[in-house]
C-alpha cells in the first residue's frame, strides 16, 4: 500500500504545499498507522482465526491405510 502511494505521490506533477519527500514521508506514517490499528484490532477481537490444514500427499498415501490418513487429515 505503501509503494503504491508513493509512485502515486511521484506520478503527480502538480506541485503542492508540501514537499514531495515530506509528503511521502507523511503517507508513510498514515499507511503505517493504519496498519498498526488494524493488526491491534484483529489481535484484540480475534476475529481471524488460525486454520490447520494437513494433507497427506498421493505418494504416501499408497503407502498408508485409510484409518491412518483420517486420522492425519483429521487433527
Amino acid at each position: 500500500m505503501g509503494f503504491i502511494c508513493c509512485l502515486f505521490v511521484y506520478l503527480i506533477k502538480v506541485e503542492g504545499v508540501m514537499d514531495k519527500n515530506e509528503m511521502i514521508m507523511a503517507t508513510l506514517w498514515c499507511v503505517t498507522i493504519a496498519n498498526f490499528i488494524t493488526s491491534t484490532y484483529i489481535l484484540f477481537v480475534g476475529e481471524i482465526k488460525q486454520v490447520n490444514v494437513t494433507y497427506v500427499c498421493p505418494t504416501v498415501r499408497k503407502y498408508m491405510s485409510e484409518q491412518e490418513t483420517k486420522e492425519i487429515e483429521n487433527v
